[in-house]
């Protein structure tokens, strides 16, 4: 038995020890985790500015080619339209120039346009009216059919404007990352989706899903937040407004993209350290089996010497000390002048016979070799009898004993002879340490089938620092020792063991005027 509980508690300190380990690996993943959501905001953050930069730039250079254009004579010439036209392959991002009239007609174009007329775009009549640069949001060019950002300049009475391939945008993602796990969306104040890189039709001019994202990047113009979006995947999004106000660059990365690398490092680390469990329960059950084996067979051996040896005097000294008492109650029985000499032989003789139940029966609990002979009992009967054997203590100091025990409560079925010792350890400690002329009251109660039993009285009490070994073998309370120097210090010892083997409990309340000891007993019927 005890072998395989050293094997069991190697296995076990085996196992703890690990546990510093497995604490480590969770706190590297949060940290790794930390780390790369740091990371990831702060290159999403990056390329989001770059982005922004960038059309900064691309709007900067179409108000500096419109002003260069509006002053150039070539658009004053009939070779207008072949003079944008060439323009188209030595600016390829702009998809078409072209200059409109006061009522928008527009007369020269780099692109044919079928009489086009362009009055009611945003650009058109910003240019026209506050007679400056101005930029509209992105549309569907009637040229070309594709999404364009377009640009005005005041030119004479009218507008010359340029437009841009919204395109540029994927040659902007391409130079700026090579990562291929990101997703770069251009959402104009309504939410709207213009482009997206890599291109998927299935999101373009839908409605971003996420109103709530949408109010975010409208209030706060810069900034990360995570949001789901067309496909139902959530994203980590950088998000910056762009040059005009009215449109915003969303760079987004799946979160589970984030944390991916991470992950496995962590699943790799787990398999490892279940590796290492199992390695250390198989050493640490084989170094149990072998290294210590020995060495615990003879400690058990000695084990069960100590339990014979002390069963064996158990039996061998009561023998003897029965025989004393006898004789003794033989001589006080006659008339003899030695008869207070004979009275203490008896008292001695019965102190160690009581003595050693006490060992015989904590040593057959301890060693599971002992048969309780259960029966029903009368607890009143039993309170009487013990309360018969301490008359003299209570006598000598005018102790008061209260009963108070319901009709329901009154029979129980434990082994008689082991909880009378429970009743005489208890009631006898409260006898032994309350003041002259004390209270004792003993108070029983039948609770959803368990008999609580309680014994209280107005004694010396138990240190506070002392109460935690209370019911440690040889263990006494020093202001216990001092008043009554002759104990054991194993009754409630004992006591503890009997009504734990009977599926009880027992615990006490204690202060410097009043000790009370309460235990519950199942009440088998």
């Amino acid at each position: 038995m005890i072998t395989k509980d050293i094997r069991l508690k190697l296995v076990l300190i085996s196992l703890f020890s690990i546990i510093p380990s497995i604490i480590f690996i969770f706190y590297l993943n949060s940290d790794a985790k930390n780390n790369s959501r740091d990371e990831a905001y702060k290159n999403l953050t990056s390329i989001a500015n770059l982005y922004s930069s960038e059309h900064s730039q691309v709007v900067e250079n179409a108000k500096h080619l419109l002003i260069a254009l509006s002053a150039s004579n070539e658009i004053q010439t009939e070779g207008c339209n072949k003079f944008l036209k060439s323009l188209l392959t030595k600016y390829q991002r702009y998809s078409n120039f072209g200059i409109a009239d006061k009522k928008g007609n527009v007369y020269c174009s780099a692109v044919p346009n079928n009489n086009l007329n362009i009055k009611d775009t945003i650009f058109f009549k910003n240019s026209l009216l506050e007679k400056t640069f101005s930029i509209s949001q992105y549309r569907i060019s009637p040229v070309t059919n594709n999404q364009v950002l377009s640009f005005g300049y005041p030119y004479k009475d009218g507008v010359i404007y340029s437009s841009i391939d919204i395109n540029w945008l994927n040659d902007t993602t391409e130079n700026i990352s090579d990562d291929s796990r990101l997703s770069t969306l251009v959402l104009d104040a309504n939410g709207t989706i213009l482009t997206r890189f890599p291109y998927s039709a299935e999101w373009i001019g839908k409605i971003y899903p996420d109103q709530k994202f949408i109010d975010e990047v409208l209030k706060n113009k810069e900034g990360i937040s995570s949001s789901y979006g067309v496909d139902n995947i959530k994203r980590v999004n950088a998000f910056k407004n762009l040059a005009d106000g009215n449109l915003f660059v969303i760079v987004g990365i799946a979160e589970n993209e984030i944390f991916r690398d991470g992950q496995n490092h962590f699943f790799v680390s787990i398999l490892l350290l279940i590796l290492v469990v199992i390695l250390s329960f198989i050493l640490s059950w084989i170094m149990g089996s072998k290294l210590i084996l020995n060495e615990v067979k003879s400690i058990e051996e000695t084990l069960k010497l100590k339990d014979d040896f002390m069963y064996l005097m158990s039996h061998q000294i009561r023998t003897p000390l029965t025989s004393i008492k006898w004789f003794s109650e033989i001589l006080l029985s006659k008339k003899t002048k030695d008869k207070n000499i004979i009275r203490d032989i008896h008292t001695s003789a019965k102190n160690v016979i009581s003595l050693v139940s006490i060992i015989l029966d904590i040593t057959k609990i301890e060693s599971g070799k002992i048969n309780f002979q259960k029966e029903k009992i009368n607890l009143s009967s039993l309170i009487n009898i013990v309360k018969k054997d301490l008359s003299k203590l209570q006598k000598s100091k005018e102790l008061i004993l209260i009963i108070n025990i319901s009709k329901e409560s009154n029979e129980i079925t434990v082994d008689a002879k082991l909880f009378k010792q429970v009743f005489i350890n208890i009631i006898g400690n409260a006898y032994k340490y309350s003041k002259y002329g004390g209270v004792i009251v003993i108070s029983i109660k039948n609770v959803k089938n368990f008999i609580n039993i309680s014994v209280k009285d107005n004694g010396i009490g138990i240190p506070d620092d002392e109460k935690l070994k209370i019911f440690k073998k040889f263990s006494r309370g020093s202001n216990a020792t001092k008043q009554s120097p002759d104990g054991s210090g194993l009754g409630l010892y004992l006591t503890k063991l009997i009504i734990e083997a009977h599926g009880g409990n027992i615990d006490f309340k204690s202060n410097k005027n009043e000790t009370v000891f309460y235990f519950s007993i199942p009440n088998q019927k």
